[in-house]
Order: C-alpha cells, then sequence, then structure tokens
C-alpha cells in the first residue's frame, strides 16, 4: 500500500514514536497542497487540504494540552506516515484534493467530499408547448436544451418563471399534458395567449420557444431592449393594454441582469478563463526568482491548465488565450469522476462571497491580454502576516468528521 500512496503524492515522511514534534516536520514544505496521514499499517487516517503543509501538520499533530477536552483523536499518537502533494493556487489545491480523495477512498469517497448541491434550468425541445423547469440533471441530452449555472436553487427557479412569463410560455404543463387545457386558470382569466387550444398555435408558439432560448443563452441585455421596443411600437399604434403586457415583461427581464445571473448562459456553451498565482522560478540567465501565473480553461467537460506566463511577457500570454479560444486538443485534468461532479466543482468557487485569481467568463468573448495584465498589477497583495483567510479555506469542501 505504501508503494501506491507513494505514487499519488510528491513526497512524504515516516514518524517514530516521539518524531511528532514540530522540529520533526520541518522537512515539510510550507505551501499549498494536501496531505495524507496515514497509521502504523498505513491504513488512512486524514486526508486535508491546506494553505500550509506544514504549519497545518504541526497543528494537527501536536499534543493535546493536559486540560484541553478529548474530543477529538490524538492524530499525533497515531500518525506515522504523512504523504504530501504541492500546488500553486487554490483552484488546483481543490482539484487536487479531489482527485486524490478518489484515489485513496475510492467508492467511499462522498465521506470526505462534501460537494454543494447544483440545480439547473432546462427546457424539453420535444414537447409542442415547451417551458423552461428546475432540474438536476446535466447530461447531454439532445431533446433537452441546458442552462446554468446558478448560485442556489432558488436561483434557478426565478430563472425560469422569469423566462415563462416574459415569453408567454405554459405555466401549467401538467394540465396541459392531461389533455384538458380548456380548464387551464391562466387561459380563463385572460392572462395567456391560449396558443395551446389554437389550430395554429404550435407554429406561434414555437417562434416564441425560440426567442426565450436565445435570451436564455445568455442575451438578457438584448431581450430587454426587444421588449422595450415593441412596447413602444404598441403605444405608439395605441395598443395600451399590449404596451402594458410588454412593460412588465420587460422589467421581468432585468431581473436577469442581476449578479445572479453573470454566469447563466446555455451550459453546453460554459467557458470560463481563470488566472491565478503559479510557481516562482529562475528565468536562464538570472539569480532571482519570478513569479510565473497560470491560466486554466474551464468548460462544461473539465478544466484545462494551458499553462504559465509572467508579467513581463505578453506575447506568451497572447499565445495561451489564442490556443483557449480552440477546443481543447488534451483531455482535462483528471480530478471529478461526472460532469455534475466537475459542474459543482465549478460552482463552489463562482459563487464564494470572495473568489481566488481572476475569472473571466469567455462565453461570447475572450479578454485581450492586456486588460488580463492590468488586473493582475491592480490586483492587491495578500497580507503574509495575516492567517485567517488561510485558516479558513483549509478544509475547502472536504469533510472534516474524524
Amino acid at each position: 500500500m505504501a508503494v501506491a500512496w507513494e505514487s499519488l503524492f510528491d513526497g512524504s515522511l515516516t514518524l517514530s514514536d516521539t518524531q511528532t514534534e514540530s522540529n520533526a516536520l520541518a522537512d515539510l514544505p510550507a505551501r499549498r497542497g494536501v496531505l495524507l496521514f496515514t497509521d502504523e499499517a498505513n491504513h488512512p487516517i486524514q486526508l486535508i487540504q491546506t494553505a500550509n503543509l506544514r504549519g497545518l501538520s504541526r497543528s494537527r499533530l501536536a499534543a493535546p494540552e493536559a486540560d484541553a477536552p478529548r474530543r477529538k483523536a490524538d492524530l499525533g499518537a497515531i500518525t506515522r506516515h504523512i504523504f504530501y502533494a504541492c500546488c500553486d493556487s487554490d483552484l488546483e489545491r481543490h482539484f487536487l484534493y479531489q482527485r486524490l480523495t478518489h484515489a485513496v477512498f475510492g467508492k467511499a469517497w462522498k465521506t470526505w467530499l462534501a460537494l454543494p448541491r447544483r440545480e439547473y434550468a432546462a427546457i424539453d425541445t420535444a414537447r409542442a408547448f415547451a417551458c423552461f423547469a428546475v432540474t438536476s440533471a446535466v447530461e447531454a441530452d439532445p431533446q433537452t436544451a441546458l442552462y446554468g449555472p446558478f448560485p442556489n436553487r432558488r436561483a434557478a427557479a426565478q430563472f425560469c418563471d422569469i423566462l415563462n412569463t416574459a415569453f408567454e410560455l405554459c405555466r401549467n404543463p401538467a394540465l396541459l399534458d392531461s389533455g384538458t387545457p380548456q380548464s387551464c386558470p391562466y387561459r380563463q382569466m385572460q392572462s395567456c395567449h391560449g396558443l395551446c387550444c389554437q389550430e395554429l398555435g404550435p407554429d406561434e408558439y414555437a417562434e416564441l420557444v425560440k426567442n426565450a432560448m436565445t435570451c436564455a443563452a445568455g442575451h438578457f441585455a438584448q431581450a430587454v431592449r426587444e421588449k422595450e421596443s415593441q412596447m413602444k411600437q404598441a403605444a405608439a399604434s395605441l395598443n395600451f393594454e399590449r404596451a402594458n403586457l410588454l412593460k412588465k415583461q420587460a422589467g421581468r427581464l432585468k431581473e436577469l441582469l442581476n449578479e445572479d445571473f453573470a454566469w447563466t448562459g446555455r451550459l453546453e456553451d460554459l467557458k470560463i478563463l481563470f488566472v491565478d498565482d503559479g510557481p516562482k522560478r529562475i528565468p536562464e540567465g538570472s539569480k532571482k526568482k519570478i513569479r510565473h501565473y497560470q491560466l486554466w480553461r474551464l468548460d462544461v467537460d473539465g478544466a484545462y491548465p494551458m499553462g504559465l506566463f509572467t508579467k513581463e511577457d505578453t506575447a506568451a500570454l497572447r499565445s495561451l488565450l489564442d490556443a483557449a479560444a480552440l477546443p481543447p486538443v488534451e483531455p482535462p485534468y483528471p480530478y471529478a469522476l461526472s460532469r455534475q461532479e466537475h459542474l459543482a466543482a465549478i460552482g463552489y468557487f463562482l459563487y464564494r462571497k470572495t473568489r481566488p485569481g481572476h475569472w473571466y467568463n469567455i462565453a461570447q468573448f475572450l479578454p485581450s491580454a492586456e486588460t488580463i495584465m492590468d488586473d493582475l498589477a491592480s490586483a492587491k497583495t495578500p497580507d503574509k502576516n495575516s492567517s485567517s483567510d488561510d485558516a479558513a479555506d483549509d478544509q475547502g469542501f472536504c469533510v472534516d468528521s474524524r
């Protein structure tokens, strides 16, 4: 088993009964990464990600104070091997933790990884009178168009309600499926066009669905402008009832300009660029280490490390951006078992109050190399004397139930 663990990590440390004091852990790097503590038989005790491998090991393996309550196991007394893997950014650290969770714990991985549940919006294009509904499914289906991501189920439901209302899609599909659409209360209150009961209704309804799907793909501001233009035309024609309806619809669509929907679009078109700290390296012919930055492309199918660049090399960044604009050639970083798990991990970062690094929505266009360089230059340098953020983020979305 020791060989298996060694092949998964960058290095290891073996402790004797008396080697769990701080000085015995000095060989561990003080870097971001993932730790695996194992016992004398090399059975896993704890897998954890951290902002400081050495610092966390010292705190976890330190002997408990004599008067401290014994609510947790004394890890220092049972840990005999420490395996570690290093990385440079918080995103990479989470990916590394997920990959190692699957490798170390196999089918029991959910005990160690608490991914947030994500909901999406779907519309079944095969239905004669389709409408948007909340779903947890994320796998590709030729008959179903999926939209997201969203910060929570409430936002997904709001998205569906806005589109169904603004584009006058069916709000009572269950009754429609029952074969008695004439009894629909929306139709009886004349708050619905009733196309489901008209001979030419399916063709007219298909046009409404087409417009709604165009908007749902991320063209929210365009949809608002079109509704407002139609409202003005209706008012000019003295059709004030229609103008008032269009005004209300435009108002609903403006809700999509909220931050909750900043990353929302057609799920298959999801494309994100992530830039964050990379390793410090010594260039050829120099004696000084220079900070490199790493660039990742994230899409619906996976996460792809594109390469490294420095603040002094705009040409290298442009080359990476050109590659990021094309379909990936290499397979994605192997950290998730399914699309659902992958998207849950991406959603975890997108909707944090403070995201690490720099994130760019590239579903419609790429930022310029100059924009990224300006963002890096204006970024605040973390306070190296403050450990509160590191301590709060040691766990990430791992489960620490030991």
